[in-house]
Parts: structure tokens; sequence; C-alpha cells
């Protein structure tokens, strides 16, 4: 039975951005919902035009052609085994046929040479549409290509965009990342055609007009992210520091799911950005992806061996080691980064993060305790 489809405001969306972003902090998985995409747009009576294009960085770079799309994963629809090259047969008519879209492309894994595509890679295509709001606030136009089971808009980890996750019949998970006309149409953007989204490669399937030739060629993705300002290290270590005290001041009031997710989620993306930094540091030819992507590979064995303890269980106990774990890596990590790059790092607040976690993980065991000689 095909999932029911309503139009979806684009105000409603950027509200559940916001809204999943602040209790998060940071990504949801992959790809993070990013409310920014909606200046991108200007609402008028059944058009979105784009009216700015904020967070673009990097440096124009080029891509090549790549090997696409193995045929591991198949959906059935009548009989019929549909595959990632059956799904892509169908796409190319389609966009054919449709005067607003101008271009389409294969991006991500299954289009890169570099880490392949596998059995449990997705499909990302981008759309460079003169009507990108179709394809935002509406979902009818999936029954155009195959029956989908679940759909919803996420931001995507790089380039600030939105796309349209859909999971089809069969198991098959594509995204759609639709790109105004515009602003592509002068030139392509530098955050478009840099790490992560045009670096690791494309695979031009529709080009009505010749974009894909105005992409610059010989690009290479950066290998992880530029290294930070004092400053913005001093934000990101004063801001875990001082989560960490919350997280243990959650748990010492009894509230372990609350600490548990400072610990698991906000805390843990402060620490992926430090390994990540003293990867760059300690080994600058290493590439470190975005998001944690591919981390067993690439990050340090100690660092590895520290984070199977630097999660916990459902269980008040396991969390309080965890989040020790977790603020001792953190740490280390950082006065490394601190003494190479020459940065001040705040050991006085750093040693008094530590006491005050350690007092107050005694209060919770001595309160616990009387409440068993209580019973």
């Amino acid at each position: 039975m095909p999932i029911e489809h309503k139009k979806t405001p684009i105000k409603w969306v950027v509200g559940q951005a916001i809204l999943l972003r602040q209790e998060a902090g940071g990504h949801t998985g992959p790809f993070s919902l990013c409310p920014t995409w909606y200046l991108y747009y200007k609402r008028t009576p059944g058009i979105a035009q784009q009216i700015e294009f904020p967070g673009i960085r990097g440096q124009r770079k080029s891509s090549h052609r790549c090997r696409i799309y193995p045929s591991n994963f198949q959906m059935v629809r009548g009989g019929e085994e549909m595959t990632y090259e059956m799904f892509l047969e169908r796409v190319t008519p389609w966009a054919e046929a449709r005067e607003d879209i101008r271009l389409v492309m294969i991006i991500g894994s299954r289009a890169r040479m570099n880490v392949p595509s596998d059995e449990w890679s997705d499909l990302d295509l981008v759309i460079v549409t003169k009507r990108p709001e179709l394809y935002i606030e509406s979902a009818e136009w999936l029954q155009e290509l195959a029956e989908p089971k679940l759909t919803f808009l996420e931001g995507t980890a790089v380039g600030e965009l939105v796309e349209r996750r859909v999971l089809f019949e069969g198991g098959l998970d594509v995204d759609f990342i639709p790109l105004p006309y515009e602003m592509v149409a002068g030139g392509w953007p530098k955050g478009i055609t840099a790490s992560g989204v045009l670096g690791r490669g494309y695979w031009v399937l529709v080009d009505k007009e010749g974009l894909g030739a105005d992409i610059p060629r010989g690009m290479v993705a950066e290998k992880g992210q530029r290294m930070p300002s004092e400053a913005e290290f001093s934000q990101i270590v004063n801001d875990f520091l001082y989560h960490v005290v919350w997280a243990a001041k959650k748990l010492g009031r009894g509230e372990l799911w609350m600490g548990k997710m400072a610990c698991d989620s906000g805390l843990k993306w402060h620490l992926l950005k430090m390994i990540e930094w003293h990867t760059h540091l300690s080994r600058p030819e290493v590439d470190t992806w975005h998001s944690g992507r591919f981390l067993d590979t690439w990050a340090e064995t100690d660092v590895l061996t520290e984070l199977q303890t630097a999660y916990a269980r459902y269980d008040l106990q396991e969390v309080w080691s965890a989040l020790i774990v977790t603020q001792r890596l953190f740490s280390r990590l950082a006065q490394t980064c601190a003494d190479i790059m020459d940065y001040y790092y705040p050991l006085s607040g750093d040693e008094y993060v530590i006491e005050l976690i350690g007092a107050y993980q005694k209060q919770k065991e001595a309160r616990l305790d009387k409440t068993d000689v209580l019973d």
C-alpha cells in the first residue's frame, strides 16, 4: 500500500529542523537537518526563488567519472526484481521529460573510486532544477519512479543543502538533492565542487545544456577539514568541558536519559572534532572524511581502543564511567593539539572539571547507599 503523500509546508520543515538541531546538539546521522537552507528561498505564491546561498566555502576542484552502483540490493515490484541500475534507467527518461530539470548526476559512494560502493550503499542523486520546491514541498512525484515506503527531508552533511531521503520498496535507499538552477547556471559554487560533494567523484546521467561540462576539472577531495583558529579551538574545548559538568549534574540528579544523551551524543561530536584535528596534526596525509565516516580505518589504534569504553548501556554506573573516559580522551588529544599549534589550553579548568565530576559521582553513590540501607 503506497504511503500517503501530503504537501509539506516549508515553514514546518524549518521549525522541525531548528528544533531537532537544538535537541540533538549536532548531526543526527550521516546527515543532519540544517535550518539555514530556508535562506536560499523566498516564499511567494507557488514559487520558491533562490535569494542567497550562505555557508559556501572551500576550493574549486574537479572530479572524474567513476564506476557506479553494484546491484546487490533489489526491490520486488509486480514480479520484477529492480536493481539500482534499473532504477536509474527509470530516472533518465523521467528527468528528460521534465522541463524544469536541467541536470541529473550521481554523487557519493556510487560515483567514487576510493572506498567504492558496496551492498550497503545508497544512491545519491543531484537534481539541478528550475523549480526545486516541487521536490521539497511534495513527495507525490516519487510514485513516477517507484513505490516509496518512507520519505522525509534532511540537511546534507556538507554544502548546507536540503535533500529528500526515500526508502523504496525492497530496501532501495535513494537521496535526492534538488539544486536551484540559478545556483549553478553562472558557475558552480565552491562549496558544491569542493570536498564531500563532487570532489570525490560524480557521474552525469542527464545534462540538457552542458552544466556538467562547467564543473571544474582536476578536483581532488579535501582530506578532512581546515585546522581551527585559536578562538575556535578554545570554543570547542570550553564547550566540551562545560557540558561534561552539565552531564555529570544530570547523572547526579538521576536523569539518566539526559546524562547518557549528553555523553553519547553532544560530547561525542566535540570528541570527533578533536580526533580529526589530532589526526591531521600527527598524520596530515590521512583523509578523515566527514561526520566520522570510516573512522575505524583512519583513527589511531589507541583512540579506537579508548572508544570501546567511551559508550555505555542504559545504566547509571556505566554512563558515569563512559563520561570519564570521554573526558580523558578528549583532554589528552586537545592538550596535544594545543602544544603542536602553540594554543592555550585551560589546564586549571580541566582539572577543576575532573574534581567536580568526581565529587558529583561520590554524592550520587552516597545517596544510593543511604537508600539501600533504608530499604
